[in-house]
């Protein structure tokens, strides 16, 4: 019986677990990375602003073009910096979960001892 509620431990983590796991599009899963967040905000902001400075400064001449791209490269830093937190947010989310799973699964294991 207390193997039981090992068992009932391990299956409720799988569920969430796969709940808190980022799918890709050809539906493979992995567990989010904070600091892979934290360096894809790190280069959206990088690269936004090397654009936005190449396209303000040298780029000056390009026409047509000259008032679209600024707002493009403010556009696609927001972008870059919702993915990187919202990629943040499911990293926290799933240690939160493993480190909620781990403590019951202790427990569980404390009262199997006694």
């Amino acid at each position: 019986m207390p193997f039981e509620e090992l068992d009932r431990i391990d299956r409720e983590w799988e569920k969430e677990s796969e709940r808190c796991m980022v799918k890709t599009k050809n539906g493979r899963r992995y567990v989010p990375s904070a600091s892979a967040a934290v360096v894809i905000g790190f280069l959206a902001v990088v690269m936004g602003l090397t654009w936005i400075v190449i396209v303000c400064g040298p780029a000056k001449e390009l026409g047509v073009l000259k008032g679209l791209l600024p707002p493009l490269c403010f556009v696609f830093t927001f972008l870059g910096m919702t993915v990187s937190i919202n990629q943040f947010r499911r990293a926290m989310r799933y240690r939160a979960a493993f480190r909620h799973y781990q403590r019951r699964r202790a427990e569980a294991e404390d009262r199997l001892k006694e």
